[in-house]
């Protein structure tokens, strides 16, 4: 495979089998084989390919409760979304590295994350994006002891919500899966 093309297509293709690994409970293998693939794009100059493999791996390392592992292979993802100036996917590793830092408790890098991946949903016009970075600022908040604030975010995520499935014909899944984790911070912030 000395081509370029060919270098792609096997690192395409050992990220799908890690998934597959990921899938079939098999995380070590899984972990080996994602590291090969970002390795393989990341030689074809593929950073942006290879930064969404290791958004994948962090989840596999969360998984097997490595949240230390999983928030530094959420860095390294963000290093190589920068470099290849990819907003979504940067957005996405964003949010993705502040739900994480939220899960370990730090609060502070979990806002921080969190707001830039808000700021890049917000100049790209990603409301779905705009709703869920919304959410997960309002449960900082809350775990923050702040619910006040917690509900001002997650009404703020709700009207999103609202307006983007007003606009769709037929609501996605992810909506209603937001619209429901947004009910349920409201519910946790009035009980604080």
């Amino acid at each position: 495979a000395g081509s370029r093309g060919d270098v792609v297509a096997q690192g395409k293709g050992l990220a799908k089998m890690a998934a597959v690994l990921a899938a079939a409970s098999d995380p070590p293998g899984a972990i080996k084989v994602a590291h090969a693939a970002q390795e393989m794009l990341i030689a074809a100059s593929q950073p942006a390919r290879a930064a969404a493999v290791g958004l994948a791996l962090g989840s596999v390392y969360l998984s097997q409760g490595e949240l230390r592992l999983a928030v530094a292979t959420l860095e390294e993802s963000l290093v190589a979304r920068r470099k290849a100036r990819d907003r979504v996917g940067l957005a996405e590793s964003l949010h993705r590295l502040g739900s994480y830092l939220l899960m370990i408790g730090f609060y502070t890098h979990a806002t921080e994350h969190t707001t830039q991946a808000l700021a890049l949903c917000r100049e790209d016009g990603n409301r779905l994006g705009e709703a869920n970075t919304l959410t997960q600022l309002g449960f900082v908040a809350l775990h923050q002891g702040d619910p006040r604030r917690c509900a001002v975010l997650l009404d703020g995520a709700l009207d999103l919500l609202h307006a983007s499935s007003t606009a769709a014909s037929s609501p996605g899944v992810g909506i209603h899966t937001l619209q429901a984790a947004c009910h349920e911070g409201l519910a946790r912030a009035a009980l604080a």
